[in-house]
């Protein structure tokens, strides 16, 4: 399933930041890769483009967020922040489990240029065979809060672009994100 509604018509800031796009989805959904590949296809046209990932952040900013609903909160605020500061097509990739999350990122975000949101419509059962070793251990308890296991995921009430990943490869999903972009 493919579907997207561009709400918001380009705007570019003096800043030059053309568009944030959030990919959000459940774990195993594909996010990363997309983003990855998202990122590679806007160089290869000559855009200036950044992914900003959430697992590659959460590494960067150690042990200093957890897993709680307010450590969620912080992380997915500040990534936002460091979204809005940085030229060009920002591509952040991360988890961003509940629809009041994805609207505070929107908001602390789109000051700097246009927002997009990306929802990886990822069937669980799919996503628990690409990552199993790490879906065993959340159903073990072993992960804490981990989204879609232990704690809820939230589908996106209104996302601007949906792409079911289940039967397309990373390049695929990538492109018809591309393609249904605003640019």
């Amino acid at each position: 399933m493919l579907s997207s509604s561009n709400k918001r018509q380009g705007a570019q800031t003096a800043e030059g930041n053309d568009m944030i796009i959030l990919i959000t989805g459940l774990p195993g959904s594909g996010k990363t890769i997309t983003g990855t590949i998202l990122r590679e296809l806007l160089c290869e046209d000559g855009r200036k483009a950044t992914l900003l990932d959430g697992d590659t952040i959460r590494e960067i900013t150690g042990k200093r967020f957890g897993f709680t609903g307010n450590d969620r909160r912080a992380r997915v605020i500040e990534l936002a922040k460091m979204a809005a500061q940085i030229e060009g097509y920002v591509i952040c990739a991360l988890i961003a489990p509940t629809d009041a999350l994805r609207t505070e990122f929107r908001k602390v975000s789109e000051t700097a240029g246009e927002f997009i949101e990306v929802y990886l419509s990822t069937p669980l059962d799919v996503c628990e065979k690409r990552k199993p070793k790490l879906f065993a251990r959340a159903r073990e308890g072993k992960l804490g809060d981990y989204a879609g296991i232990t704690s809820p995921y939230e589908v996106p009430s209104n996302p601007d672009i949906e792409v079911d990943t289940a039967n397309k490869t990373p390049q695929e999903v990538a492109l018809l994100v591309l393609k249904h972009l605003p640019i």
